[in-house]
């Protein structure tokens, strides 16, 4: 799970530097992986194989990225395809609708990311916390937002995460009505199964993490 994959600037406070992988970070991680003969697979491909049996690739990792911050255009897309990997990005119809207003992707952007290969899936339209609220609101914020991604990438969208990774019995029956097939929590955890696919962990990558911890992080045992 990433969040920014950009040098935090000058004053950041805790929150938007634990969020921040630099570039150049990023770029030695994805190489490592390379390197370790890992394979980026996609939800799509892990749903296939918990649901269906479907064969994955070895040593198959996810990699998100939440909020669809415009660095994913100009940062973390261009490493991904020097290294060969696929990305899953989990975007805010909101800020799109503005022009990526607030240093977020524009539908051209979140376009173009599609065509060349990225995984775009939906993150909400504003990042609310959904937890508490009417089904309109939740119509709105989900099924609504998840229409309009459709329409600028031309294809279906099936996976959500959950902003802040906070979600209620509610959130989840809206995503199961509107045809979604799964959500991703920020809760940490590796072990996945087909019946908790609403339910979904992940391992957060921070901006003070060293080459060395990514590595433990990623080769240690479930």
């Amino acid at each position: 799970m990433y969040h920014y994959i950009s040098d935090p600037p000058p004053g950041s406070d805790r929150y938007r530097l634990s969020l921040s992988v630099t570039p150049a970070n990023f770029d030695a991680q994805m190489a490592f992986l390379k390197q370790a003969g890992y394979h980026a697979i996609t939800l799509y491909d892990l749903y296939a194989y918990l649901a269906q049996g479907k064969s994955l690739p070895d040593k198959p990792v996810i990699l998100t990225f939440d909020d669809g911050y415009v660095d994913a255009f100009t940062q973390a897309m261009p490493i991904l395809h020097k290294h060969g990997f696929v990305g899953m990005f989990f975007v805010l119809t909101g800020p799109a609708d503005r022009g990526g207003a607030g240093g977020y992707l524009t539908w051209e952007q979140i376009a173009a990311m599609s065509a060349t290969g990225m995984d775009m899936e939906l993150h909400s339209r504003e990042h609310y916390d959904l937890r508490n609220r009417p089904n309109d609101f939740l119509v709105h914020q989900i099924a609504g937002a998840k229409e309009s991604l459709e329409a600028h990438i031309n294809r279906p969208v099936r996976w959500f995460a959950y902003p802040s990774g906070r979600y209620d019995a509610a959130v989840v029956r809206v995503l199961k009505s509107d045809g979604f097939w799964g959500a991703l929590t920020t809760r940490p955890g590796r072990t996945h199964a087909a019946s908790g696919s609403f339910d979904l962990q992940r391992v957060r990558i921070e901006g003070s993490y060293t080459l060395n911890t990514f590595v433990k992080l990623v080769t240690e045992s479930p």
